[in-house]
């Protein structure tokens, strides 16, 4: 191992926290004393694999998920050098964090002050450094290498391999939200139902009348679907060919021009004037339904998920989500009043969880149970209806817990719980505190249930066959 090399791994473990380990030796950074910390509640030490165009860093329990991602960088990669037409200038080095926790306690971006290279926000690229996280789900795994690599691939088609680091005035593109992030969503991710129905809404609501001025989701979403149209009309191969011309030109509209010979404005009109035909024709027929509504006035800015009803039916618990600040509610229908039960976090400006906190019934129906993330740890909390109580107790062994449902009994939850990487199928006595393991493999298994009379357990997966 060359000088350089170990100067650049002491370096980057000094940067996300703690040891890195290298060829069976110990290499200490200590934390940052600028008053800017992360709170850490974990020691990560370090290691990394070289490959010819990049490196993968990993923790402990991160051997696994280390080697799925070189295994899919390896074909990625090479899949958007033939698609741009480009070869990377510079290695991407890959920082993977086994859940969205231990991302967040990284101190890279506190080390200078600025808020644009601060991860713990919302930023996963700095130059060539990408940084990806594990929630439970593969395939969303690799949609985030996938946008990391097309990020970093546009940004240096369009600025050169030091982009970030020699801005000035004469190179600056001003690009439109839309652009990158729609083109980033476009190459990372397939057209499927969940974006479909994004810019479905968009489209018939008008909010993509103003096309330019989208930002956030919305930009992502409305790009994806334009980018889409572009390709459908024009082919894919005209891309690379708008990207380079926008470089040489300093001007996201001249691309276009150049290449389809139509200003962004009369592309914008018919890309929305397609989909405009196309989604109102699908809405012929339907009607809202007018009753039976829980949420009289639901908060825009808020994600609600987790909905739960009761055994009984009597009541309903759900979660909701506002700038990364979690709250429970139980709502009553026989006396329509609604109540916040537990809160954690605060709204912050950073990538939100959704997979927390996970709720469950008890089968009596008088308690309800939650599994929420604290301090690096997983704790399991049981809700008394009736007096109003809030117990907890610590799920040990697993890194993550997706989801679980109790048997008929209450003795036991069946599981879907990562560990290493892997999320698999675990039934959990409650008394005695262990675990028993159905399933060990790299497929995803999700929303396990117990059915026949807790004799049976149902899940789903992406196994190619419905044997274990």
């Amino acid at each position: 191992m060359t000088g350089t090399l170990r100067k650049y791994g002491i370096f980057l473990c000094f940067l996300l926290g703690l040891p890195l380990q290298i060829t069976g030796q110990f290499y200490y950074g200590t934390q940052m004393e600028f008053g800017k910390n992360r709170v850490q509640y974990n020691d990560f030490y370090w290691y990394f694999y070289r490959y010819e165009k990049f490196d993968t860093y990993f923790n402990q329990q991160g051997k696994a998920l280390a080697n799925y991602t070189a295994d899919y960088l390896s074909e990625e990669i090479a899949k958007a050098e033939e698609f741009f037409d480009y070869t990377l200038d510079r290695r991407l080095i890959f920082i993977v964090y086994n859940k969205l926790s231990d991302f967040r306690q990284s101190n890279i971006g506190l080390i200078s002050g600025k808020e644009e290279n601060n991860i713990g926000g919302i930023t996963k690229v700095i130059r060539n450094k990408v940084f990806v996280y594990f929630d439970g789900n593969h395939k969303k795994f690799e949609q985030q290498i996938s946008a990391a690599i097309a990020e970093v691939m546009i940004n240096e088609i369009l600025y050169g391999n030091e982009f970030r680091e020699n801005f000035t005035n004469s190179t600056l593109i001003n690009l439109p939200d839309w652009y990158m992030k729609g083109l980033v969503s476009y190459m990372s991710r397939d057209w499927d139902f969940e974006v479909e129905n994004f810019v479905k809404d968009g489209v018939l609501s008008g909010e993509y009348k103003r096309f330019n001025w989208l930002t956030g989701d919305d930009a992502k979403y409305a790009g994806h679907s334009f980018w889409k149209y572009i390709a459908d009309t024009y082919g894919e191969s005209v891309i690379p060919n708008i990207l380079y011309l926008t470089r040489i030109n300093k001007n996201p509209n001249s691309g276009f021009m150049y290449v389809l010979g139509f200003s962004i404005k009369d592309l914008s009109k018919d890309w929305l004037s397609y989909n405009m035909e196309k989604y109102k024709a699908s809405q012929e027929g339907r009607e809202l339904p007018v009753s039976g509504k829980v949420l009289r006035k639901p908060n825009k800015r808020r994600v609600y998920n987790q909905v739960k009803i009761s055994p009984d039916g009597d009541k309903i618990a759900y979660v909701t989500n506002e700038l990364g600040q979690d709250k429970i509610w139980l709502h009553d229908f026989a006396t329509g009043k609604t109540k916040k039960i537990f809160q954690r976090g605060h709204r912050l400006d950073q990538i939100p969880d959704y997979t927390y906190p996970v709720l469950a019934w008890h089968p009596t129906g008088r308690i309800l149970s939650f599994i929420t993330e604290e301090k690096g740890g997983l704790s399991l909390y049981y809700y008394m209806l009736e007096t109003g109580e809030l117990t907890r107790r610590n799920m040990i062994y697993f890194e993550k817990i997706l989801d679980f449902d109790y048997s008929d009994d209450g003795f036991k939850i069946v599981i879907s719980g990562i560990n290493r990487g892997q999320a698999d199928i675990y039934v959990h006595t409650i008394a005695a505190g262990t675990n028993e393991r159905l399933t060990n493999d790299i497929y995803d298994d999700f929303h396990p249930r117990f059915i026949n009379h807790s004799r049976q357990i149902i899940f789903s997966s992406n196994r190619p066959a419905d044997t274990t």
